[in-house]
Formats: structure tokens, C-alpha cells, sequence
């Protein structure tokens, strides 16, 4: 507690305005990032989901490609792909992939959502 640090009634305010529980222990977010090839597994295995990735096909892929597709992270729309993840689905304003890359300018990628397109 911070009480029993030796703070001054305002530098203990100071502190739990800073964080409400009044610790002073900060939280180092993990380090990884949604660019990065093993995206997908990392989001199944934090929802415990071994093999089965039925789950994340319909309630987690269409949002996580087109925010793939916002910052232009071609390989997490391979990977979700390689998943059983459809290049074709939208979002929730029906967005798909392809919209979101050519709203940004993401050339590449608009190339490759088109040419897989076309393999369907």
C-alpha cells in the first residue's frame, strides 16, 4: 500500500490518480503485433482452441482481414487464408478486404486479393 511508502497525502493522490488500485507496478503489454506470421495461432491458443478453428472462421477472420487489409499485412491474410479464412468476407458494414485495400492504396495487395479472387 502506498500509505505505508512514506508518501505525502498528495503524492499518494498523485499516484492513485495515476492508477485507481494505487499500484505502482506497470503492465508491459506483450510483445507482438498483428504483422507477425504465427497471428492466428497465437489467437487460438489465448481462446484455448486447439485445431478446430471453426470458431474464429466466422466470428474472428472477416475482422481480422480487413484489418489486414487497413495496414496492408499481406501475410496475415495468407495465414488467415491458409486457415480456411474466405478473402471474400466483409466486415461488419460488409467491407471486405479488397474494399478496405483499394480505400487505402495498398496496390499489392489489391493484386493478390484479385488473382485469388480469380482462382475461385
Amino acid at each position: 500500500m502506498l500509505i505505508y511508502k512514506g508518501l505525502s497525502q498528495k503524492e499518494i493522490v498523485a499516484e492513485v490518480q495515476n492508477d485507481l488500485r494505487g499500484e505502482l507496478t506497470e503492465i508491459v503489454p506483450p510483445n507482438f503485433h498483428v504483422s507477425q506470421d504465427t497471428f492466428i495461432k497465437a489467437i487460438s491458443d489465448a481462446l484455448n482452441i486447439s485445431t478446430e478453428y471453426e470458431p474464429l472462421k466466422n466470428a474472428v477472420f472477416p475482422t481480422i482481414m480487413c484489418y489486414a487489409a487497413d495496414f496492408g499485412y499481406m501475410s496475415v491474410l495468407k495465414e488467415v487464408k491458409k486457415f480456411g479464412g474466405s478473402l471474400e468476407s466483409g466486415d461488419y458494414e460488409g467491407r471486405t478486404p479488397l474494399h478496405i485495400a483499394a480505400r487505402k492504396g495498398h496496390v499489392n495487395l489489391i493484386r493478390y486479393l484479385i488473382e485469388e479472387g480469380k482462382k475461385k
